[in-house]
C-alpha cells in the first residue's frame, strides 16, 4: 500500500501520459525527515531534466528541521537525482530529443519505507484538449449532482 506524499494535479491537466515509470530516489537524511514531517512542497515550478544520462528533479522545496539545520548542507531547493536503470533512461532521454516529449512529475509517494517518485514521458496538451478536459469533468460533476438529487 503507497501513501502519497505530493501529487502534482496540474500534470494531468496540461499534459497527457504516453508512458508512467515508477522512480526511487537518491535523498540525504535530512531530507527524508523533513517529507516524514510533512515539509515538503511542489510549486508550479517543479520538473525533470537530464544531464550526462541522468534524470534530475528541480523545484521541490523542502524544509530542513530546527535542530538540523547546522549540522549538514541544507539547501531549501535542491537538485534530487531520480534512481532508473539504464535501459529506462536511455528510452526517457530518446523519446525526448527525438519526438519533442517531455518528462514531467506527477507525484511522489511512500512505498514501504522508500520514497518513489512516479513520472510521466508526456506530450503537451493544445487548448482545446484541455477545454476537452473541463468539459468532461464539468459533465461529470453535474451526473454526480444529478444522482444525488434523485435520492
Amino acid at each position: 500500500m503507497s501513501k502519497s506524499i505530493i501529487d502534482i494535479k496540474s500534470t494531468g491537466f496540461n499534459f497527457s501520459p504516453i508512458k508512467k515509470y515508477k522512480a526511487g530516489l537518491k535523498l540525504s537524511g535530512w531530507m527524508v525527515k523533513s517529507i516524514r514531517s510533512n515539509k515538503i512542497s511542489a510549486s508550479d515550478g517543479a520538473y525533470i531534466t537530464h544531464k550526462n544520462g541522468e534524470l534530475f528533479v528541480h523545484g521541490l522545496h523542502l524544509t530542513a528541521e530546527e535542530y538540523h539545520k547546522g549540522f549538514e548542507c541544507t539547501d531549501p531547493n535542491p537538485t534530487i537525482k531520480l534512481l532508473l536503470n539504464r535501459n529506462e533512461i536511455d528510452n526517457l532521454i530518446g523519446a525526448v530529443n527525438k519526438d519533442g516529449m517531455t518528462i514531467v512529475l506527477k507525484k511522489l509517494f511512500w512505498e514501504k519505507h522508500l520514497v518513489k517518485a512516479e513520472i510521466w514521458l508526456a506530450r503537451g496538451k493544445n487548448n482545446h484538449d484541455k477545454r476537452q478536459t473541463i468539459k468532461n469533468r464539468e459533465g461529470q460533476i453535474e451526473a454526480r449532482r444529478a444522482m444525488k438529487n434523485a435520492s
